[in-house]
């Protein structure tokens, strides 16, 4: 078990291989991005707007997988409502990387000053174990800074390709949340809430089939993990947060998943709470992910991506 009084921070040290010649380009977009992160919002808005307009025109294959989820999900709407969406939603992509840089370096103030409203806050401010649920957004990482505020929060994270943005990350995440899990540390995320604590966690993506079941996500039938329903049975709340970017900040909302026997019954009302805030905002979800990667008929609707790791496994057997 996790000791409750060590909060389970894995810092990044810093190596004199960061400063290698190869990462230069790297520490220079760090540098740029700590520039924009003093400047007022609106203009950091406008920057990053800026940069999504080149993601849209860049990254074919990204831009092909959300444009599959957003079919499945708004088989409704015709194809020139979809691009609509797909193009607005790589603009938000490339707002999001400046507002990383807003997570990481902006002061308290700024952050309270960003926050609209955060309605129902107070349903965790109780000393329980809560499993926090986030949603996977173009804003992920300054949502997990504005809803942790003034709150005893873990985390978790993927470790980034990118060396230099991976140790900035880790580094910036351990001083606005209380510790930060390895992505792979599962079980002892839930022994932190079994703690006492409160852990964030997206259930919004597809982790495969052996910790999961099908269950709907908008019109069609999504591997959802069940490690949710796991801790309400343990009689620890599980709460959804809702956080939308609004012209002048973000708006933040807390609203407890009922507790249900049924595991399908739990999760389908778990998969409407995040589907609910998509409509909201559909621009501002992270579409780029394969949200539909597991299949009930074990087939496979994002071609472009199988072509992708096909030719990469040829590339690794020729090599």
């Amino acid at each position: 078990m996790i000791d409750k009084k060590t909060p389970p921070n894995h810092p990044s040290k810093f190596s004199l291989k960061l400063l290698n010649p190869k990462y230069i380009l790297g520490w220079i977009g760090v540098a740029l991005l700590y520039l924009v992160s003093l400047m007022p919002f609106r203009m950091q808005m406008a920057i990053g707007r800026a940069i999504g307009r080149f993601l849209y025109i860049l990254g074919p294959k990204r831009k092909e997988i959300a444009r599959v989820n957003l079919e499945m999900c708004f088989p409704e709407k015709n194809q020139h409502e979809i691009e609509e969406i797909l193009k607005e939603n790589l603009i938000n992509t490339g707002v999001g990387i400046i507002e990383m840089g807003i997570a990481w370096w902006s002061s308290d103030r700024k952050i309270d000053d960003l926050t609209i409203h955060y309605k129902n806050k107070e349903i965790l401010e109780s000393n329980e174990g809560i499993l926090v649920l986030a949603k996977h957004t173009t804003h992920v990482e300054i949502d997990v800074r504005l809803m942790s505020r003034g709150l005893k929060m873990g985390g978790m994270y993927r470790p980034q390709k990118n060396k230099i943005i991976n140790h900035i990350m880790i580094n910036a995440r351990n001083k606005y949340i209380e510790g930060a899990f390895h992505h792979k540390q599962a079980s002892q995320t839930l022994d932190y809430v079994r703690n006492g604590k409160k852990m964030i966690y997206a259930a919004d993506q597809d982790f495969g089939s052996k910790y999961s079941i099908f269950v709907p996500f908008f019109k069609e039938m999504a591997s959802t993990i069940t490690i949710p329903h796991g801790i309400s049975q343990e009689r620890f709340k599980v709460v959804f947060i809702k956080i939308n970017r609004k012209k002048n900040g973000y708006e933040v909302e807390a609203k407890e998943i009922e507790p249900k026997e049924d595991q399908l019954e739990f999760l389908t009302n778990m998969n409407k709470a995040y589907t609910d805030s998509i409509i909201e905002s559909p621009e501002q979800f992270l579409w780029v992910h394969r949200r539909f990667k597991t299949r009930p008929d074990g087939g496979d609707v994002y071609p472009i991506w199988k072509r992708r790791e096909k030719r990469r496994q040829n590339e690794r057997k020729s090599s």
